[in-house]
């Protein structure tokens, strides 16, 4: 069995390369370089279970933490566990299991956002769950600890927060235990808090009707027709894409920010505009997204430059506003404040809901099309289908769609806007 296959400056070239290509780079023994299309370089050990006979998978840690050397010396300890009749996942879990009740829970929610970090988890737990209990041991957490928790999120009548908080407090006390039966058990808190069995999660975004979405767009242009906001608006509207893809997501500690959009984006000979990372229904993977761009999509880009805010080099974001530090980029709520001025009850996400009511009554397009349009997972019930998704992109289908989707939003026909109208 060949092993050390992989050379130091080929492992260091993946970790540097600027645009990665998903792919698996076999240094022998069972030993991978695994480059995913996030961006992230790991490491894997891949072995045949002694137990269950079975293929399996184990993480060895980041690349940029583990180094070539250290990832072997880790491999052949791995290997000789196998070959001496024991899975190495299995040996892990138990140590994890015999050792969590002897952590506090600020460790073992720090070990979490080591080996997985979670968005928004950091804050949220900061905020409420570590003061109370940061520093207990999790063997010493009791569910009154956590009812004084709930209940005061509870009284503020902050009951997203309060059912998100009890998932997440007991994600991090079931990976110490190992059982799903912690002293944060929904039911447990039910117990003394009834209400907590009325938390719900959050309604779906509020969505402006197909039908009136025509006589928005043209009240948008006739009213803010020089407001960067409302122009990232209606592009929004023609790509039916996300917010964020336009403005960025800025979290602050979150591992997955993402920028916003550039110039260097844009592909105006072919009429593309590529997503870097865009967020799909495989969350934990996101990848390059190619929008094709309809000849109204293109002409909100030509009326930005006009505007003459920012500079249109390949690094400039597109939407860019100047702000008090200097610096020039767009507010992420920027468009939501636009449509809260204007007193209207829908939201920016919601266009996408109307997008999908329009072509799915009107124009009867394929599912797979119109999901795909949206980033959305297609194929995800069929497994054998499953494994050519990534070959299938609809791209000129999808262009045909934004064409026509376009004509409808900003067709002649100006239906009377209702701002006391929003379907959910």
């Amino acid at each position: 069995m060949a092993i050390e296959l992989l050379s130091p400056g080929a492992v260091d070239g993946e970790i540097r390369r600027k645009v990665k290509t998903p792919k698996m780079l076999h240094d022998g023994g069972g030993l991978y370089l695994q480059v995913a299309r996030s961006g992230s370089v790991s490491w894997i050990f891949r072995y045949r279970s002694p137990v269950t006979r079975k293929s399996r998978d184990m993480g060895l840690g980041s690349a940029h933490k583990l180094g070539l050397k250290a990832a072997r010396v880790e491999a052949k300890r791995l290997r000789e566990a196998v070959h001496a009749g024991r899975d190495p996942i299995v040996e892990r879990d138990k140590l994890k299991a015999k050792a969590g009740g002897a952590a506090t829970f600020r460790q073992r929610f720090d070990f979490m956002m080591q080996q997985h970090p979670r968005h928004g988890w950091q804050r949220m737990l900061e905020l409420h769950a570590l003061p109370v209990i940061g520093d207990k041991l999790i063997s010493a957490i009791t569910t009154d600890d956590i009812i004084s928790i709930i209940g005061g999120l509870l009284k503020q009548k902050r009951f997203e927060t309060a059912r998100k908080l009890q998932q997440r407090i007991q994600a991090v006390i079931k990976s110490a235990t190992n059982s799903i039966d912690t002293v944060a058990h929904k039911q447990y808190i039910c117990n003394t808090l009834p209400t907590f069995k009325k938390v719900r999660k959050n309604k779906p975004y509020s969505a402006i009707h197909y039908t009136e979405l025509p006589a928005f767009v043209s009240d948008l242009r006739r009213r803010w027709h020089r407001a960067v906001a409302a122009l990232a608006l209606e592009f929004v509207i023609l790509t039916v894409c996300r917010t964020g893809d336009v403005v960025g997501a800025r979290h602050k500690g979150s591992p997955i920010d993402k920028r916003s959009m550039l110039w260097g984006d844009v592909d105006l000979k072919r009429r593309v505009w590529t997503v870097p990372a865009v967020k799909t229904a495989d969350a934990d993977d996101p990848k390059p997204f190619e929008v094709p761009l309809s000849n109204a999509a293109i002409d909100v880009l030509m009326r930005v430059q006009a505007l003459k805010l920012n500079g249109h080099g390949p690094s400039d974001p597109v939407f860019a506003s100047e702000f008090a530090d200097g610096s020039k980029r767009m507010s992420t709520t920027a468009m939501s404040r636009l449509l809260n001025d204007a007193k209207l009850t829908f939201t920016v996400h919601g266009m996408r809901s109307a997008f999908r009511g329009y072509v799915s009554n009107v124009l009867h397009f394929e599912k797979d099309v119109i999901e795909t349009t949206l980033a959305h997972r297609v194929f995800s019930t069929d497994k054998a289908e499953a494994a050519y998704k990534d070959q299938v992109t609809f791209f000129e289908k999808r262009r045909d769609l934004m064409d026509r989707w376009a004509d409808y939003v900003t067709g002649k026909q100006v239906i009377k806007l209702s701002r006391s109208r929003a379907a959910a």
